[in-house]
């Protein structure tokens, strides 16, 4: 199944940030992002995927997001 994986806790490394920290400039719940960057966080909001964006200094949403399509089996 195709799936679409967070990458929050790349960009977090990446800019030297903490979960508190974008918790706080994204205005989120520290549960939330913890959430998102242990890949729990499964179905969210374009309002969510905005101020995580814009916590991170606008990005794109593929900055923090990637689609991994189906691998197809073998005929």
């Amino acid at each position: 199944m195709a799936t679409v994986k967070w990458k929050v806790r790349e960009m977090l490394s990446r800019k030297g940030m903490s979960q508190k920290a974008l918790a706080t400039k994204a205005g989120l719940t520290e549960s939330q992002v913890s959430n998102i960057v242990n890949g729990k966080y499964r179905r969210v909001d374009f309002g969510t995927l905005a101020s995580l964006c814009l916590a991170f200094g606008g990005v794109s949403v593929g900055r923090i997001v990637e689609f991994v399509p189906d691998q197809e089996l073998p005929a």
